[in-house]
Formats: C-alpha cells, structure tokens, sequence
C-alpha cells in the first residue's frame, strides 16, 4: 500500500496552509493536552497535563469511544467507537471540534497512526481477526490487513511498513507487512496478549498480556521474545517514553503503573493509582505520565524524574484510553498579524473580496504592524487597530464576504488579541 500525492485545492485550505507557514518560532507553547476517552459516559475529555486541569469535554462522540490516537502533527485526533453505529470520530485540536466521522461498517477497538498521518489501522476483535484500513485524506476506508484470532492492539513501526498485533485468542503477536498485506511472522508470547508498544527506534515490542500477568520483549530484527518480565504486571495498556529510557504499564487489576526500565528490561517501581488503569501516556518531553483510572473516574499525573503522582484529577465516567497532543509553538503577534495580511491577499486574488476592501483591511493591519515594531512595541494601538480589523470583517459580512471566508480572518485577529492581552 503506497501514499499517494493528492491534489488539494480551495481557498479554505490555502488560507490554512498560510496561517500555518507565516507562523514564526516564538518562546510562548500551548500546553501538551491529553485526550482520554471516557467509555461510558461517550465523551472525551481534554486535560492540560501542566496544570492539571480539564479544559474541555467534548460530549457530541456518540457511543462506546474506545481508542484513540493522534495525528504525527498533533492537528487531529482519532476516537473509535463501538456499538450498534460504529464509526472513527476526527477532533480537530485546534477548536476540540468534531469535524467529521468515518463510517467502519463494525466496532473498533484500539486505533493506530501512520508515521506519515496519512493512513489509520484499527482492530476489531473478532474471529478471525482483521485490521481495518482507512484513508485520512480522504476520511475513508479502503481495505483491510489480515490478523490472527481476536486482534486488540496494535503498533506501527517507525519506517511505516509492518504493524504489530496482539492476538488475544490466540496468544500470539502478528508482524504484518502493509505493502503486501500479509502475515511475515507469528510470535508466541504470553497467555491472552491485550496491548502493545514499540519503542522510539522500532528496535523493541513490549507485548503485555493479562491472562499470564506478563509482558513480552520482542526483537524486532528477528522476531524472538529476548526478554520477559513478570513482576506487578496485568498490562491493559503499555506505552514507550519519547526519549526511550522508560516504559509504563498500566496494570488494571493491581491498581498501579510499573516502570520498566528500557535497557535492561525491569521493572524498577509500581506506583499506586486509582482504581483499575486501562490507558497511560507520556508527554512529548518526557517529564509527566498521564494514567486514566477506569473505575474510581480520575487520572493519574506522574512525574517521570521523581516517580512520584503529582496530581489526582477527577474526570467523566469511565476514562479508558490516552493520547498526548504535542505542544505548539505559538506564534508572535507580528508574525500573526503577517498571516492575516496574507489571507486578505489571498481573498483579494481569489474574487472573494473587491480590491477596494481588501485595502481597507490591509491598513488596519500595516498600523498594526507598526505599532508592534516599534521600540517598545505600542501593543495598545496593535490592539485598537486589530478590533478595528474585526469590526470591518463583521460589517463585510455577508453581503460583500462569505462567513466561511470572514470567519477564519475575525478568529486569527482575535487569537492574537488575546496573545497581547497576555503580555501587556
């Protein structure tokens, strides 16, 4: 299966593409935010791993969300579901909007990323066993990869080529080659396999499995167990640290998260949690593990350097999985205020706006602009200058400017609003 080059056109996403590019490097990141699905209560919630606090619930995707993953840049995030209307839910980051769902024809149980975020895997648990197959691009599905007995988890490999499956019926993990769409190799492992990880450089497979309480080191350049561990463990979920040196099971029954040391593949503490974790996740940096305990309906944060629980969130009913959003640079006002200008020229160009009000729109930002390089910067006349932009967008719309080209303009002036109000 190759990645094909399509072609995207449309003013909507060429004004995207120039918000994202004229963005320059800034000192300022929004926060890495994990998004838990919450089983029961058919919900995901947002957490803000730095202050511990949850900034939003988006309650509208629909029954069952059981797995989820998020886009390699960090602008999506894939929910499956299950039940009688099963479906992948897209959430855009940005807005914490669902901004569409891929039908899937059955339920889903856990879901997995391409490194190219073109494509998604997905599980079925099912006899025999299948991974479904859909396009990102395209919010399709266009295939299926072949499993063994009851697949629940699943990884890609970095390279993007072969995927690694557990195979609860069966006790085995399943390599398969995407290209060909077949089994390469089969590898026996312990008694009911229920999740899986890879490490950062593909080297390793951790394979936990809950009916022997143990989890399985696979070699990934000869598909052999090296290694098995067994202390403290019934692995519901697994997952690697960025920077490799860790891993952490959350281990439902026991109530705790052991981490296991990477290069020598023991376990070197269990730190006790809420009551059953079912999902664990590692910021990009490394620094906090966030753990969603299923039946006490709260999450973990645990500081990595300490090994320590640093916070206790309570959440909605039933947190079951955990993806991390990497933080995103935000960008300095001027460089903002540049992006802007830039989709006002691109509306102008398009016939979306007469030249005479595009004009009118560029001079609010040129004053903008000036008072934000001045030495110091004038943020109060930028801030003037930018409700003033707003004003002129609302006035345009909708008789001489569409809203779903007026409304990106009158979102990105007020994101840097907010940016100066910040830091006046």
């Amino acid at each position: 299966m190759k990645t094909q080059f399509r072609a995207v056109v449309g003013v909507l996403v060429i004004v995207a593409v120039l918000i994202a590019s004229s963005r320059a490097p800034a000192s300022a990141q929004e926060a890495e935010l994990a998004y838990v699905t919450n089983l029961y209560s058919n919900s995901v919630s947002v957490l803000d791993t730095m202050t511990g606090l949850i900034t939003a619930v988006i309650s509208d995707v629909g029954n069952w969300p059981r797995g989820i993953a998020v886009a390699p840049d960090g602008g999506r995030v894939y929910v499956t579901r299950g039940g009688e209307f099963a479906s992948i839910e897209v959430i855009d980051t940005a807005t914490n909007v669902i901004v569409t769902s891929i039908a899937t024809g059955q339920g889903l149980h856990r879901i997995a990323i391409s490194p190219d975020g073109c494509f998604a895997y997905a599980t079925h648990q099912q006899t025999p066993g299948s991974i479904s197959v859909f396009d990102l691009i395209t919010n399709s599905k266009i295939g299926s990869l072949p499993a063994g007995d009851h697949p629940t988890d699943l990884v890609v490999t970095p390279d993007g080529r072969e995927i690694y499956v557990a195979n609860t019926n069966e006790s085995t993990v399943s390599v398969v080659d995407i290209a060909t769409a077949t089994i390469l190799a089969s590898v026996p492992v312990g008694y009911r396999p229920f999740s899986i990880a890879i490490s950062p450089d593909g080297s390793v497979v951790y394979a936990g499995s809950t009916g022997s309480h143990s989890l399985d080191v696979i070699d990934t350049e000869t598909w052999q167990v090296v290694a098995t561990l067994t202390e403290g463990l019934e692995p519901r979920a697994i997952v690697f640290s960025p920077d490799g040196t860790r891993a952490y099971s959350a281990n439902g029954d026991f109530n705790t998260v052991s981490v296991i040391d990477t290069a020598t593949h023991t376990v070197v503490a269990a730190l006790a949690t809420g009551i059953f974790p079912t999902g664990v996740a590692v910021t990009r940096d490394s620094q906090r593990v966030v753990v969603a305990n299923f039946d006490s309906n709260t999450l973990s944060i645990i500081d990595s350097g300490s090994n320590t629980i640093v916070s206790t969130i309570p959440t909605a009913p039933q947190p079951l999985g955990v993806a991390i959003r990497p933080a995103v640079p935000l960008p300095s006002p001027e460089a903002g205020v540049q992006s802007l200008v830039g989709m006002v020229d691109q509306l102008e160009l398009s016939g979306d706006l007469t030249h005479g009000r595009a004009t009118q729109l560029k001079a609010k930002l040129d004053q903008a602009l000036r008072a934000l390089r001045q030495v110091p910067a004038n943020t109060s006349r930028a801030q003037d200058r930018l409700l003033k932009f707003i004003s002129d967008v609302q006035k345009m719309i909708p008789q001489h400017l569409a809203p779903e080209m007026g409304q990106p303009l009158i979102e990105e002036a007020t994101s840097i609003l907010d940016q100066l109000k910040a830091t006046s």
